[in-house]
C-alpha cells in the first residue's frame, strides 16, 4: 500500500514541493506514504518504527484498507484546500509541515491516536476556503515568528516559538509531531467558536 499510494500521489508531492525528483528516485514518496499510513493506523508518532509496522501489517489487510480510504479522503481535502501549485508558496510544502497538515486534517476528520481529542473540530468539504484562510494565517505567522526568533526577538515569536522549534529540531520525533499537530488543531478551533 505504501508504495502504491506513494506512486499515486507522487505528482502532487512533486508539484507541491513537498518532495524533489532526487528524493523520489530514492523512494521518498513510499516512505512518506508509509509514515502517513502509520499515523492513520497506529497514531501520530516517530517514523523510526516504520519497519516494525511493515512486518506487523504485512498479512493484515483490514486496518490498511481502512487507512487507505482515510488517506484518499484526507488528500482530497488537502487538494481542495491547496491545489499543489498553491501550497508551494506556504510553509506546508516543507515535508515535516506537510505531515502536520495531513495529520491535522486527519485528526479533524477521524480523530487520530496520540492527538488531543479536545483540540479536534469537525470539518466538512464546504469549509475548504475557511480552512485555507486559517492554514495561510498559520503559515504566515510561522514565517514572521521564525524571522523574529532568528533576529533574537523572542517576544515577537512567543506564541509560535514551540511550534517552530518542533518544526526545526527532531522533526520526526513523536513529541515534535504531536506538538505540531495539536498546535495546528488548536488554531483551527477558532473556526467553530
Amino acid at each position: 500500500y505504501a508504495f502504491r499510494y506513494g506512486v499515486s500521489y507522487v505528482q502532487y508531492f512533486l508539484d507541491a514541493g513537498v518532495l524533489t525528483k532526487a528524493k523520489v528516485t530514492r523512494m521518498a514518496e513510499a516512505e512518506l506514504a508509509a509514515d502517513l499510513f502509520m499515523a492513520l493506523i497506529e497514531g501520530v508518532q516517530t517514523n523510526k518504527k516504520i519497519e516494525q509496522y511493515y512486518k506487523k501489517y504485512d498479512d493484515t489487510v483490514e486496518p490498511v484498507e481502512e487507512a487507505a480510504k482515510k488517506f484518499d479522503t484526507i488528500m482530497s481535502y488537502i487538494g481542495s484546500i491547496y491545489p499543489a501549485k498553491e501550497i508551494t508558496h506556504t510553509n506546508w510544502s516543507r515535508v515535516q509541515l506537510f505531515y502536520t497538515l495531513f495529520t491535522s486534517v486527519g485528526h479533524c476528520l477521524y480523530g487520530l491516536k496520540g492527538l488531543d481529542p479536545k483540540k479536534r473540530i469537525s470539518i466538512n468539504e464546504k469549509m475548504a476556503s475557511k480552512l485555507r484562510v486559517k492554514f495561510d494565517e498559520i503559515s504566515s505567522a510561522y514565517t514572521e515568528a521564525a524571522e523574529a526568533m532568528d533576529k533574537k526577538e523572542p517576544e515577537a515569536a512567543k506564541e509560535y516559538r514551540e511550534f517552530i522549534n518542533w518544526s526545526r529540531r527532531g522533526t520526526t520525533d513523536t513529541g515534535s509531531r504531536v506538538g505540531r499537530a495539536n498546535f495546528v488543531c488548536s488554531k483551527l478551533k477558532s473556526l467553530t467558536d
